[in-house]
């Protein structure tokens, strides 16, 4: 999965949510497929210890898709959220692209509290994680039509 945190942002990517747990925390992605079809792309992150990079926290990612619309697809994020509140979720964030572009909304997402960037050098990630794929851009964000 590319994009940051294993959910995707391109034309498809409606909306972000991210909730506080007690030991741990949720973040979600909803996407528009072709075909009046949904994705919802979760993970939840259970906490070993408080560090941003190089955690050995324990990360469990989930994808459904269905035949439905996008607004449906928020009603049934929304009720996760609501279950979640109802158990001790702290905090909920909640970002819906509207007419945003796909960079505006991926900028609007990078800078909140709850994100952690990286920078690496080139030859840092390659260290890390071995060659960098040649299309790793194109696939990590894709800009929306003007």
């Amino acid at each position: 999965m590319s994009g940051i945190g294993g959910i995707e942002f391109n034309d498809r990517t409606q909306a972000v949510w991210f909730v506080e747990l007690p030991r741990g925390d949720w973040l979600a992605g909803l996407e528009a497929l072709d075909g009046g079809r949904i994705r919802l792309t979760y993970r939840f992150r259970w906490y070993k210890d408080r560090k941003a990079w190089d955690s050995k926290d324990v990360r469990n990612w989930m994808r459904a898709e269905a035949s439905s619309d996008v607004a449906k697809g928020m009603e049934i994020a929304r009720v996760m959220v609501r279950k979640m509140q109802e158990i001790g979720a702290g905090q909920v964030t909640e970002l819906l692209r509207g007419n945003l572009s796909t960079r505006d909304f991926f900028d609007l997402y990078r800078h909140q509290t709850f994100v952690h960037s990286k920078t690496m050098t080139k030859e840092e990630y390659e260290a890390e994680r071995g060659p960098i794929p040649p299309d790793v851009l194109a696939r990590a964000i894709r800009r929306s039509d003007p």
